[in-house]
């Protein structure tokens, strides 16, 4: 595939595709500059769309005279705007638009990313986000000044590298005669929304208090690990009842008495009064007004030296409401608890048997021996995993394998790993490699397959592994074996295409991979349940508001062939039942001891509950 910038000619590498979503594509052309290509109504992901083909070349059009047009206004220099115009063959000759050159945001975050529980959670987690916060909206009030209106302004077109934050996806954009008509629903704002055929659709355009409302979501977000329309409304009139996504029109947020607030999000008093005040205000009465700047330049987060609760209050609400009690077991029905190891750092990794772990405590990285393996911050772009005698840590660029005493035994820059008992897999120079055994000077590392790099995800388990890659305009999914050569790639998922928001597998006698992806604006949440041979025995998919269990599928457990997957109301079995996926048990008794964030871990005594702070076993019957 090729383009042409400037009448040179640009190769788009399939291997170099970093980023898509529903509309476009990013390749990186590795000076520094990427090329955002707009999907054309013949891509494979709008097949048997009509009305998806037909928008796709309505945008092509409308993008031929509102790139121009951005490119020639004054913006500040967080907004990544156009720099050249990409074309196709044609474009020699002017015309035969297909995309646009911006400049790289090198070893940025997305801002979702900050949300996450245990990037907030994090050692300065409070902190880092609210100098975030601080700039971001300094960065939105210069766009407005702009003459520009973000529009689809959402935690995915926020960039965060270091202290600066950048905004991306300028196509999208409302300016002059330009009209942003794409959105995303956890942060459209309501006052823009009526509903229709039992849904909420966008009515009225974006404005620039539409841009303060999405700021405020993401602000919650950050602070709270939770926005607006979180948790579970449950009104005690039952003809009030309502579907998940028209909550919005009658301002049902989780400030509502009648809402069951979501338990892995941070308590509302940890933010001080005046900023639950600004946040009632904006997401309940429609104030569309950017935050105080005191508000934020006086929020201050410390981590309590009684409790270990992070708060943004002069006095911890944890401590003056209760005295924190540390239960080492508990008893909840047919459920007993035991606390394994609990620390008022990070809980940050937990090998696969449970018997070996890593904690953040005091800016290092410890593991179970208590020896120290890494020095550092708790940043949230590390990904570790665990071997009984090393750790695995990841910057995105690097894989170093750590030995106990924290010495590198070796680097490898794969483009995704994966570990399972003492096996490592990774991908890297187009295959899935096995990792040489690194207490055997003699073990080499293993091909085991070839697949195309590009965006690409790989997981492992007891009995086979898992993997996805997509490449232009290929998705593809496949299964393996860590101990022979040879995998099966004919897996073809609809759900791996367009804009995935996250992407996780859970391994057993069976797979089951969870994807989370955008369509419409709207998130939906699938689950495939595929076999060793790398057949699909049954798939649900869906809006989790509706089914929870699909939200938190990706943090459970591999029974025989089930799978226990945690939520608020406790740990519920989901089974294969006539081609789809549904929960055939809930076990209220572990109500007490688990909620939607944290993570199972099957062992054959016992199933662990892993959260940011605790390693907890539950002794519990899960196969009747």
């Amino acid at each position: 595939m090729e383009a042409f910038v400037n009448g040179a000619r640009v190769r788009l590498d399939p291997k170099r595709l970093i980023g898509q979503g529903g509309e476009a594509e990013v390749y990186d052309l590795g000076d520094g500059r990427v090329l955002k290509r707009f999907k054309p109504p013949s891509h494979p992901d709008f097949a048997g769309l009509p009305d998806a083909q037909l928008a796709a070349g309505v945008r092509l059009r409308e993008h031929e005279d509102k790139l121009p047009a951005l490119m020639r206004l004054a913006l500040p220099a967080a907004a990544v705007k156009p720099e050249a115009l990409a074309t196709d063959k044609r474009g020699l000759g002017g015309g035969g638009l297909i995309g646009y050159v911006m400049r790289k945001i090198e070893g940025a975050l997305v801002l979702a990313d900050l949300a996450q529980a245990t990037a907030r959670r994090g050692a300065g987690g409070g902190e880092r986000n609210v100098a975030v916060l601080r700039t971001l909206r300094a960065q939105v009030l210069a766009l407005h000044r702009a003459g520009v209106t973000l529009g689809d302004f959402n935690d995915l077109n926020v960039l965060v590298c270091g202290d600066d934050v950048f905004l991306i996806d300028a196509d999208s954009y409302q300016f002059d005669r330009f009209v942003c008509r794409v959105f995303s629903d956890r942060f459209v704002d309501p006052r823009l929304l009526a509903a229709a055929g039992g849904a909420a659709t966008m009515v009225r355009p974006h404005d620039q208090g539409s841009d303060w409302y999405a700021y405020a979501v993401m602000l919650m977000q950050l602070l709270l690990l939770a926005g607006p329309y979180a948790g579970v409304y449950r009104p005690q009139d039952a003809s009030k009842r309502l579907p998940p996504s028209l909550r919005p029109l009658e301002r049902i947020t989780v400030f509502h008495p009648q809402v069951q607030y979501p338990k892995p999000a941070l308590p509302l008093a940890t933010l001080p009064d005046a900023v639950l005040g600004f946040l009632e205000e904006t997401c309940v009465r429609d104030l569309r007004t950017p935050p105080p700047p005191a508000l934020l330049d006086t929020l201050r987060f410390t981590r309590c030296t009684a409790c270990g609760g992070e708060h943004g209050r002069a006095v911890c609400p944890f401590c003056t409401q209760a005295a924190r009690v540390v239960h080492r077991s508990a008893v909840r029905g047919k459920v007993h608890a035991r606390s394994i190891v609990r620390t008022e750092g990070t809980l940050v990794a937990v090998h696969d048997s449970g018997a070996h772990w890593l904690c953040h405590e005091d800016d290092a990285f410890v593991r179970e021996t208590k020896e120290r393996v890494l020095s550092g911050r708790c940043d949230p772009t590390l990904r570790f995993g665990l071997l009984p005698h090393a750790t695995l840590v990841s910057n995105g660029r690097t894989l170093a394998i750590l030995d106990a005493g924290g010495a590198r035994r070796r680097s490898i820059a794969p483009h995704a790993f994966a570990a399972f008992g003492d096996d490592v897999v990774f991908v890297g120079q187009d295959a899935v490699v096995r990792l040489a055994d690194q207490r055997d000077p003699f073990s080499a590392d293993e091909p085991l397959g070839g697949v195309l790099e590009g965006d690409a995800h790989v997981w492992l388990g007891s009995r086979f592994g898992l993997g996805v890659y997509r490449a232009g305009e290929l998705a593809v999914g496949y299964v393996f074996s860590p101990n022979k050569r040879g995998l099966v790639d004919s897996l073809r998922p609809a759900c791996i295409r367009g804009r995935v928001l996250e992407m996780g597998c859970v391994l057993g006698e069976l797979g089951w991979l969870s994807v989370a992806r955008e369509v419409a604006g709207a998130r939906v949440d699938a689950c495939i349940l595929i076999d060793p041979r790398g057949q699909t025995l049954a798939a649900v998919e869906g809006d989790a508001r509706d089914l929870p269990w699909l939200a938190s599928a990706k943090l459970g457990a591999a029974v025989d062939h089930a799978l226990l997957v945690p939520t608020d109301a406790g740990v519920v079995r989901v089974e294969a039942t006539g081609g789809t996926l549904a929960v055939t048990r809930v076990f209220s008794d572990t109500e007490p001891f688990v909620d939607a964030g944290c993570r199972l871990i099957a062992t054959k005594d016992a199933l662990l509950v892993h959260d940011a702070h605790e390693l907890r076993a539950l002794t519990m019957e899960v196969s009747s």
